[in-house]
Formats: structure tokens, C-alpha cells, sequence
């Protein structure tokens, strides 16, 4: 099992990667890499694999932070375990050695729901951690590029389309927590000269989605019911409307963004927003049962409070800056996520590790 966070083992992996970088590295900060390299903050995620795999196409040598859990194999270079609620961890010291020309902050909490069970810590990792970096960073080299994993989730309740001139109305404690990480790169760019960016991300799924998220939970509870593993998938409210896309779609706008010249903000989206009835539908039919409503059962209390208002985004300035454009839309990625999850469960191995988290 891996070190977990804060734990002597954890900070002895950490010590020891300064240690390796020590002995490696003996020239000026300037001149001593032969590559340049990145840092991503959280790439065992959802997304850092997909980052680090499109920065590494760039010709980066990447290095990457995790918390529990390892990225996958040659994904990175290096990557340490580093708990972002410990204040004591020497993020400075790690950006001074790792001397990264690109920095990518994919780290810190997702969930909504979670984060109104502890507001503070959601602060703390996904604001206060962040400014941590951003201070380093105006310290050590004011140049390096570095790209926020911001939210669409910070504008609330929003009546219409989002684009990235719209004003913030953060409605949760994860959303209030990227609106203020948000604003703080904002700062740094127009009063430091400071080279960041905010990747304003809508929804955005994939097979490495963990449970409970509701987008596995369908992909998941679709291919169970095919295999007869379950009799009937729980649910919530599935009115609710949102602009899902495919996480290696979203990973590549923010390798982009890291890439290019100049800071800026992007609104990530697909521009197709659907409702989780439509998500459901789709999974359904991937597995030949469609329009098989009797079994869907829906539960209240897994609705999520306050989530009932639609999100429709803008991307199209990404698109004609940085020239990028989303290639899966919510029904086609829940297709892949289906067919990714029936094959797991026809492995009577790992079929009960997931059926168990499924609930």
C-alpha cells in the first residue's frame, strides 16, 4: 500500500526525490537541464496523465506530484508523494529543484458534495496551496508558465451561455475555493507580469473517473445490468443539464494552453450541453437495453443540493486562439466509459471491487 499523506514514509519519498535532484543537478538554475522540464501538482488525477502524456509529446521532461495514489507507469519522469493540507511541505524547494519551465496545479478536491462537509480544508488545498505555488514561483523565476485547473462550477447559477467574460457566482465551498485560486491568478498576471492561466473547465469525464461520480456511476450501473450482475441502477436527478466532455480532450486544451506564448483564460467546454436523462439514455442503448426505464430507480437524496440550475459554455475563443475544439460530447463519451466498464466486470477478478463501490 502507498505511503499516505503526511506519513514518514511519504516524507521520506519526498526527501528522497530532492535528494536525487540534488546530486543530478549542479549548474546554474538557468543551465542546468538539458529538456525542458514540467511540474504537474496532482498528475495521478483524472487528468495529469493525459497532460503529462501530451507535454511529454512536446518534448517536456515531466515531473509530477501525487497524493495516494501513483500515476500510471512512464508517465512521468519522477513523481513524489506530497499531501497539500500539510503547510509544512517545501513546495519552494521542490520547484527550485525540479526547475520546471511549465507548471500545471491539477491538484486539490472535486466534489462538490464533499467540499461542503469540510470548507476549510477545500480552501486550503484548492486556494491556499495554490498561492503557495504562485508565491514561489513569482520568487524563483516569474517566467515560468503555469496553468490553474479552474471550473465552470464558479459561476453558479448563471442565467445563459458562460464565456470567460462572464461574472463569478460561486454557490459551494469547491466553488467559492477555485473562484478565489482563480482570482489570485488573475492577479498575478495583470499586477506581477506573472505568465499564469486558468483553464475554466466544465464538467469533463472518462474511464480513470472515479466512483461515486454520477458519470461512472451510469457507465458502470449500464454495464452491470447487461451482465445481469444488478437488478436496477439508483440514481438522482436526472434533469439536471451540464456540458460534459472527455477528460483527454480537456488535458490537451490545457497542454495547449501551457504551450502557448502568451497567459490567458479559456473557457474548456464542448459547447453541447445535455441532461443526465440523455446520459442515461445513451448508456442504456450501448448495452442493447434501451428505453428500459423500470431499471432506473431514482433516489432524492443522492441529488445533489443546489445543482439543479443548467450549465451552457462558450468555448469558441480557445478555439480560434489556441485552435482547439473538443472531440467527444457527453454521449459519446459515456459510450466509451460503457464499453470500457463491461469489459471490467466481465472480469469475474475485478468485478467485485467495483459492484462493491458501486453500492
Amino acid at each position: 500500500m502507498p505511503p499516505g499523506p503526511g506519513s514518514g514514509a511519504g516524507r521520506s519519498e519526498f526527501r528522497g526525490l530532492f535528494e536525487v535532484l540534488r546530486n543530478e543537478v549542479s549548474c546554474a538554475y538557468a543551465a542546468r537541464v538539458t529538456r525542458p522540464r514540467a511540474l504537474i501538482f496532482g498528475v495521478s488525477g483524472q487528468d495529469g496523465p493525459w497532460v503529462a502524456r501530451d507535454l511529454g509529446n512536446a518534448g517536456y521532461e515531466v515531473f509530477g506530484t501525487h497524493l495516494t495514489q501513483l500515476p500510471p507507469d512512464g508517465v512521468v519522469t519522477r513523481s513524489v508523494a506530497l499531501d497539500l493540507m500539510d503547510e509544512q511541505v517545501d513546495v519552494r524547494g521542490l520547484i527550485e529543484r525540479v526547475a520546471p519551465r511549465i507548471i500545471v496545479f491539477l491538484a486539490g478536491r472535486s466534489s462538490v458534495a464533499e467540499s461542503w462537509k469540510d470548507p476549510a480544508g477545500t480552501m486550503t488545498v484548492n486556494a491556499a496551496s495554490y498561492a503557495r505555488i504562485l508565491d514561489a514561483v513569482r520568487d524563483i523565476d516569474p517566467t515560468i508558465r503555469v496553468v490553474h485547473a479552474s471550473s465552470s462550477e464558479m459561476y453558479g447559477d448563471t442565467e445563459g451561455i458562460i464565456d470567460e467574460s462572464t461574472s463569478l457566482r460561486p454557490n459551494s465551498p469547491y466553488a467559492e475555493s477555485k473562484a478565489v485560486a482563480h482570482r489570485l491568478g488573475v492577479e498575478a498576471r495583470e499586477r506581477n507580469g506573472m505568465n499564469i492561466s486558468n483553464a475554466i473547465l466544465t464538467n469533463h469525464e472518462s474511464v480513470r473517473r472515479p466512483l461515486p461520480y454520477v458519470f461512472r456511476r451510469i457507465s458502470v450501473g449500464a454495464a452491470a445490468l447487461a451482465l445481469g450482475l444488478i437488478d436496477e441502477l439508483v440514481l438522482g436527478d436526472l434533469d439536471v443539464i451540464r456540458d460534459w466532455g472527455h477528460a483527454p480532450d480537456y488535458a490537451q486544451a490545457m497542454a495547449l494552453m501551457a504551450l502557448a506564448p502568451e497567459p490567458d483564460d479559456f473557457v474548456i467546454a464542448t459547447g453541447v450541453s445535455v441532461s443526465l436523462r440523455d446520459v442515461v439514455a445513451s448508456a442504456l442503448a450501448c448495452v442493447g437495453l434501451d428505453d428500459r426505464w423500470d431499471l432506473i430507480a431514482l433516489n432524492p437524496a443522492l441529488a445533489r443540493s443546489g445543482s439543479s440550475y443548467p450549465v451552457w459554455a462558450n468555448p469558441d475563443r480557445i478555439g480560434r486562439t489556441l485552435g482547439w475544439k473538443a472531440h467527444d460530447a457527453a454521449t459519446s463519451v459515456i459510450s466509451i466509459m460503457v464499453t470500457h466498464d463491461t469489459e471490467v466486470l466481465s472480469d469475474q477478478g475485478r468485478r467485485s471491487d467495483v459492484l462493491l463501490r458501486l453500492g
